[in-house]
């Protein structure tokens, strides 16, 4: 849930968008993704991927971050419903929007509430089924990744 009653909802070809509906109630204490990095505009991330990046340069910043993630052997690229994604000890932890390249990550599903309810965050919903431990991640920014791809990796490596 977003602020004035509004949600993530999915839109044409499954691309996650914002719709009004009533509001749900709306979870703290998860406010801990960092910002851009320090002296940078805050639609610009480390490596000057901005929120209006091209689907190519998301792409390659996922694809680099997961190179840090394979460091781990129980990290592999794998596909989940024909797209690629990272697995963690057999489990998908990450991926990415089919057309725009949006960062894709498996949370605890209070955590997903929490980035929808403060707009860090959209529902994935491919086909118009809400995947409730899977969230869209809309604004671009390597460190934010980062920590997202390793706390999604945590998530399903103890489950």
């Amino acid at each position: 849930m977003i602020a004035g009653g509004r949600r993530s909802a999915v839109g044409p070809r499954g691309i996650a968008t914002e719709t009004t509906a009533s509001p749900l109630a709306v979870l703290s204490g998860h406010d801990s993704q960092p910002g851009p990095a320090p002296g940078l505009p805050s639609s610009i991330g480390r490596r000057g991927v901005s929120d209006d990046a091209s689907p190519e340069s998301r792409e390659a910043l996922f694809w680099d971050l997961a190179e840090e993630l394979y460091a781990d052997p129980s990290v592999t690229r794998g596909t989940m419903m024909g797209f690629p994604c990272l697995r963690a000890s057999g489990q998908y932890f990450a991926s990415l929007e089919k057309d725009t390249r949006r960062l894709i990550v498996k949370l605890p599903r209070e955590r997903v509430e929490a980035l929808v309810s403060t707009g860090e965050g959209l529902a994935f919903a491919p086909a118009g089924r809400v995947f409730r431990e899977w969230v869209v991640v809309p604004e671009v920014g390597e460190e934010r990744w980062r920590l997202l791809l390793g706390e999604a990796k945590e998530f399903v490596g103890h489950r």
